[in-house]
């Protein structure tokens, strides 16, 4: 079993419209109840709500089942896929759009499978129909009356519940943010644990297994059409994805370039930043400044949730622990213009030394190799970490001690370092407004003309 618990995709709206629609969801299921006083296994009222098939279209029906459950099971399943996907989804159009989208997703999904099993065979016929049947075979009405009632016989032949649009919102995340990662927790036979798993990933895991049970099912079946969860899944699925692939061609959602298509065709990321890439290392290279130790930042300044160890990336070449100065073989893999080894070693020493600050030359030629690489989030993080450790004296710092060298400052270096961590974070889904706080800090009238220009086209990619 595998349920998302959280996600790292922006959330650039709170979900109020996913909570409205869970507590609307519970609100339906208490009022109207599970079972019937006689035994049946849907309240009447939910039998009429609910989406009948092989008796008319009911467009009444298509919005109402999607608020319907058949049992707590069934809806804190529901809920829990509510929430995960919900965000993701909310968290890009806002709420009013988004509940538009969701109702729309569900009804229209509803609406197609209604009308498919109109004139087609059903696994189980409605009661109406079953009744007429025995009866134009010789069966005595009260006799056929009875033995319906005694078996339960349901009026009609129904489906209910949110998954159809909840399928909906998996397949519109898979479109909008494939490269994003969810918090899986995980459970098999006794063991579990939380895990990370691309969006992409975990929605073709599980539209897949639903492609599987309906094509099992229409091999046992061949053409004829029957109600399964299998089926009404994957038409929300479907139309899900057709709403995601329309609104995102209007350009009516902002995927920062980071859609399905744009990562298929590898040109995700930064539209700006891929057409300044030519031009960036010849604007932005600057010498290194000589080391004046590290000064102590406020906690929270500039940048915190950027400034932590980079996970672990499985292209970076890991060499084995061996009992030589760390720091000594990061210099030598620096020094032989080995970033990705310089990044594996660097990574090997937060392991065991999550505070450690190299020294200045040694934390900027890290962070320039890194970079080189495009090993875009290790970058950004280098370089925000250079940053704070060697930043600017505060404007209310003390004088330095008689005899004490003041720390040394280059406008121009800190500034492009600055565009430089800017023009990483901007390749990464959901850091614009980190980058933008990197911005403007930017001293303009320390750059050149043509790094001015760069510093106006990514502070429009990062506050437009």
């Amino acid at each position: 079993m595998f349920i998302p618990v959280g996600t790292d995709a922006p959330i650039y709206h709170f979900p109020f419209a996913t909570i409205l629609l869970a507590i609307v969801n519970v609100a339906a299921h208490v009022a109207l109840g599970q079972i019937d006083p006689d035994g049946a296994f849907l309240s009447p009222t939910k039998q009429d709500w609910s989406l009948w098939f092989g008796e008319g279209l009911h467009p009444l029906q298509w919005v109402t089942s999607c608020f319907l459950h058949a049992g707590w099971i069934h809806l804190i399943g529901n809920l829990i896929f509510l929430w995960g996907f919900g965000i993701i989804v909310e968290g890009k159009l806002g709420w009013w759009r988004f509940l538009l989208l969701y109702v729309a997703v569900g009804a229209i999904a509803c609406g197609i499978e209604q009308t498919l099993l109109l004139h087609g065979e059903l696994t189980q016929t409605p009661r109406a129909e079953m009744r007429e049947r025995l009866i134009e075979r010789g069966e005595d009405p009260d006799v056929v009356d009875d033995a319906l009632d005694e078996i339960h016989y349901p009026d009609h032949v129904v489906a209910l519940g949110a998954s159809g649009a909840i399928f909906g919102l998996v397949a519109i995340s898979m479109i909008w943010a494939p490269r994003n990662d969810l918090d899986v927790l995980w459970i098999i036979w006794i063991r579990g644990g939380i895990s990370e798993i691309s969006i992409l990933a975990f929605s073709l895991l599980y539209i897949g297994l639903e492609a599987v049970a309906l094509s099992i099912q229409a091999s046992m079946l061949g053409l004829r059409y029957a109600v399964s969860s299998a089926f009404l899944h994957m038409v929300g699925a479907i139309v899900g994805g057709a709403a995601g692939v329309f609104l995102l061609k209007k350009g009516w959602v902002d995927c920062e370039n980071w859609d399905l298509f744009a990562v298929l065709r590898g040109t995700h990321g930064n539209r700006d930043a891929i057409e300044m890439h030519r031009t960036y290392h010849a604007e932005l290279t600057v010498p290194s400044q000589t080391a004046s130790g590290p000064n102590d930042v406020k906690a929270g300044e500039d940048l915190d949730s950027v400034v932590r160890p980079a996970r672990g990336n499985r292209r970076a070449k890991k060499k084995p622990r061996r009992k030589a100065d760390p720091l000594a073989r990061l210099q030598k893999h620096l020094d032989a213009g080995d970033g990705i080894s310089a990044l594996g070693e660097w990574e090997s020493l937060l392991a065991t030394r999550p505070r450690l600050v190299p020294p200045e030359p040694t934390l900027f030629a890290l962070a320039e190799a890194v970079d080189k690489t495009h090993f875009t989030e290790e970058a950004a993080n280098l370089f925000a970490l250079y940053l704070r450790s060697y930043p600017k004296p505060k404007p209310d710092a003390p004088p330095p001690v008689d005899g004490e060298e003041p720390p040394a400052y280059d406008p121009t270096h800190a500034s492009v370092i600055r565009l430089r961590a800017a023009r990483r974070l901007l390749e990464r889904p959901g850091r614009r407004g980190q980058a933008a706080t990197l911005l403007k800090g930017v001293d303009g009238a320390a750059l050149s003309p043509k790094q001015q220009a760069l510093l106006e086209k990514l502070t429009a990619a990062a506050t437009g």
